[in-house]
């Protein structure tokens, strides 16, 4: 057991590294954006740790035979023909990477049932957010623009992205995860000065979804405790000082964003894109496709047909800007239902803030960007379900 002790500890610490690592070390594929990612590798070994050191081979075959692995790779065998060898085998790839980021789940169940290792997991949640807060605010300050980075990734001028490249993806992690390393840090003097930094680091993002998404998931949060009166003593006593960090933090907002945070409640033409790109997707891609879908994920293939993109070299070119669409398009309405189905069940029955908090937010975070599908996402948002069940 101590063997297995050491090993569970040294696949979590490379698995959270990969977090750190996110987009910046990758192996490529040809013609591709994307490519397989040092996360991919280390949630392999995360899950082969939990299959035979642990021998939870039982609760694996569960999640294999679920219905929404069986209806994905089903419908994609299905469009088999249409797709071809070439597109089928990397929409493949996009299937096991999804399964295997799902499978954390039994397998985090599996590894995390000591009190010793779901310490050590918090720990390492926590340094895993301070060191990607740190890089953020290095990037900001050495490469506060990533136009020279190339390689289909948008510039991001004076955006905090740290190695996630995308600050709208990096701004959803430092937000979902906040409350949760605000509570597991020991000190109430060093709480209060690290959400205030990470506040800072939020805005500095300016994803205006992550805005959105927390203001949201805030205000859900606030009226349940409000009707259940079930929040824990110690989130009570942090609650009043939130509340003015979070009013000194918006108030600095304003000041530092300007016109982008005014857009926020006036006429701004990157919504009317948005918009119609929503409009362009749901006509093209989701009406054809809603009961069966293309395959997952055979979006950019799709959606090469029907004329919305043109250059599989994009990073955004495997999802829409929002993960609801791009699962309809993707495994139809049926997927679609039994992808969420597991999220809302445990919404009803996870009796945790920082659950309540995290899926509300990532639930509505993934209706402007792909965030419900995105791996460095998954990732801490499964580690999170683990580590506050009952």
């Amino acid at each position: 057991m101590v063997y297995s002790a050491f090993i569970a500890k040294v696949v979590q610490g490379l698995l959270f590294a990969s977090l750190i690592a996110g987009q910046i070390l990758r192996f490529k594929l040809p013609g591709q954006g994307g490519g397989i990612l040092i996360s991919d590798i280390t949630v392999v070994l995360f899950l082969l740790v939990a299959l035979l050191s642990f021998r939870s081979s039982s609760k694996f075959a569960l999640f294999l035979i679920s219905p929404f692995f069986i209806w994905s790779i089903s419908i994609l065998t299905l469009r088999s023909g249409e797709l071809g060898y070439g597109n089928t085998f990397i929409a493949l790839l996009y299937f096991l990477r999804l399964a295997s980021v799902i499978l954390l789940y039994p397998a985090g169940i599996a590894i995390l049932r000591t009190v010793e290792l779901k310490k050590y997991a918090k720990k390492a949640f926590v340094y895993t957010y301070i060191t990607l807060l740190t890089l953020g605010f290095l990037q900001l300050l050495f490469f506060p623009n990533l136009e020279g980075f190339g390689d289909g990734w948008d510039p991001h001028i004076y955006r905090m992205t740290a190695t996630w490249l995308d600050p709208n993806f990096f701004g959803a992690f430092l937000a979902m995860c906040l409350p949760a390393v605000v509570l597991w840090i020991p000190t109430t003097f060093i709480r209060a000065i690290f959400f205030l930094v990470a506040s800072v680091a939020i805005l500095l993002t300016k994803s205006r979804s992550t805005y959105i998404a927390s203001a949201i998931a805030f205000c859900i949060c606030i009226v349940i405790w409000l009707l259940s009166g079930s929040l824990a003593r110690h989130w009570k006593k942090i609650l009043l000082p939130g509340l003015v960090t979070i009013l000194v933090v918006i108030s600095f907002g304003v000041v530092l964003l300007q016109e982008r945070a005014t857009q926020l409640f006036t006429h701004d033409p990157t919504v009317v894109v948005r918009l119609e790109a929503y409009q362009a997707v749901w006509k093209r891609l989701v009406e054809p496709n809603i009961f069966l879908g293309v395959g997952y994920n055979a979006y950019q293939i799709a959606a090469k047909d029907a004329g919305l993109i043109s250059d599989f070299t994009i990073h955004s070119r495997s999802g829409s800007d929002s993960s609801i669409l791009t699962l309809l398009v993707t495994t139809g309405i049926i997927g679609t239902a039994l992808f969420l189905f597991p999220i809302l069940l445990g919404l009803i029955y996870q009796r945790s803030f920082i659950f309540l908090w995290a899926t509300v937010f990532l639930l509505v975070h993934s209706q402007f960007a792909n965030s419900l599908l995105y791996p460095h996402l998954l990732i801490p948002y499964i580690f999170l379900a683990v580590l506050t069940l009952k």
